[in-house]
């Protein structure tokens, strides 16, 4: 397997992860468009790092970063509460 698929899937895990603390299971109709438009938004912001160090600490902290509004993107589409 190269590197940028196991970079990729570790970045899967740790979104699967914090959408599990936030409450977004798999079983939950939001987590397919909440793990997708994370990985997207996170996959573009990692991609300005210049080298791979600390890079699993830098995924949390870009999915930490940005989980909440993801999510409450995908709640107002679906008409529910917004989490705060």
């Amino acid at each position: 397997m190269k590197r940028s698929e196991r970079h990729k899937q570790k970045l899967k895990r740790i979104i699967d992860n914090v959408l599990s603390e936030k409450g977004v299971n798999q079983a939950n109709k939001m987590y397919a468009a909440c793990s997708r438009n994370l990985f997207n938004v996170s996959m573009v912001l990692l991609k300005t790092l210049t080298t791979s160090r600390n890079l699993t600490e830098e995924m949390k902290t870009v999915v930490y970063s940005q989980v909440t509004q993801i999510i409450n993107l995908e709640v107002r589409r679906c008409g529910l509460s917004v989490i705060t």
